[in-house]
């Protein structure tokens, strides 16, 4: 029987898990990817019946694979070995784990970035009690600013404001439920302003050998000056709706606020998630309805972000 390890970085969109990640690639996880399908699957389950049944258990890995993220992995599941693999118990978790296996050549030790595993983190630590868990948290202006060049994120700064602070808001509710020694919490501003030593620090919690030269290595990618741009791409009236909405979340982690006046009328928040709305719609239908056919009949890759 494998005993499989796993790291898991919480974090919200564009707040560095991909950068952590990064970092990671010189210990026994590797840079951990993105899966996306943990918690969605986890809801479902009592849809599929008793996994025992192999048809049930085909129909579960079968979505499962269909899935954008898992499919852009290129694999060919050999369902008969999964089922006698996860066998007798089907517990959801040793199903994971036989599934990434498959990603990482057979490997036990693996890590995931998916940073909207933050609308559900308990999901997460209640499926992996034993894991090793990074939260990273960022300057939720400075990821303002870079979700609104995403066609997938929210789309003006009121509802990144609620956004990232309901993300962040979430792991402060469920941190308590990781057992003791199982969490390292990162600002991601104080990692670009000292990176060897955090660098250090997370190889540290993670039982890791590092070489002061490979700190080093580490350490030249890191983007020195990639922090506190809000101060001077947003406007007064952009930090106005994404304070009125994070405020205290900013607060909480050390952030100050730089509006004094953070409230905003209720027609401006209708119009802004009128807004909101119409973007969604625009984005869900490209996504689900255009580029499905072009994937499903046109041979488009399925992409993942």
């Amino acid at each position: 029987m494998k005993n499989f390890s796993q790291v898991f970085i919480f974090g919200a969109p564009r707040s560095g898990t991909t950068f952590l990640a990064s970092l990671l690639d010189k210990t026994k996880y590797k840079a951990p990817f993105e899966t996306h399908f943990i918690t969605k699957y986890y809801k479902k389950l009592e849809d599929y019946g008793d996994l025992q049944e192999k048809r049930n258990f085909k129909n579960l890995i079968n979505d499962i694979f269909g899935e954008r993220a898992v499919r852009q992995w290129k694999i060919d599941p050999d369902i008969d070995k999964l089922y006698y693999a996860t066998a007798p118990d089907f517990e959801y978790s040793k199903i994971i784990n036989e599934i990434i296996s498959l990603k990482i050549d057979g490997g036990t030790f693996w890590g995931d970035k998916t940073p909207n595993y933050l609308e559900d983190p308990g999901t997460i630590i209640e499926l992996f009690p034993e894991a090793k868990f990074l939260f990273i948290v960022r300057d939720g202006r400075d990821v303002a600013l870079s979700l609104l060049r995403k066609s997938w994120g929210p789309n003006n700064f009121l509802t990144c404001g609620e956004y990232w602070s309901r993300l962040n808001d979430n792991f402060l509710n469920v941190k308590d439920k990781i057992p003791p020694g199982s969490l390292f919490e990162l600002k991601y501003e104080e990692v670009l302003t000292d990176p060897e030593r955090h660098i250090k620090a997370v190889y540290d919690f993670l039982e890791e050998d590092i070489s002061e030269d490979n700190i080093m290595d580490l350490a030249n990618t890191t983007k020195s000056n990639n922090s506190g741009k809000w101060a001077s791409q947003a406007t007064t009236s952009q930090l106005r709706r994404f304070e009125s909405a994070a405020a205290t979340t900013l607060k909480v982690f050390g952030y100050s606020t730089a509006s004094r006046q953070n409230i905003i009328t209720s027609p401006e928040k209708m119009l802004l998630r009128a807004h909101e709305a119409y973007c969604r719609f625009v984005f869900l239908f490209k996504t689900n309805v255009i580029d499905g056919i072009k994937i499903h009949f046109f041979d488009k890759e399925p992409f993942n972000e």
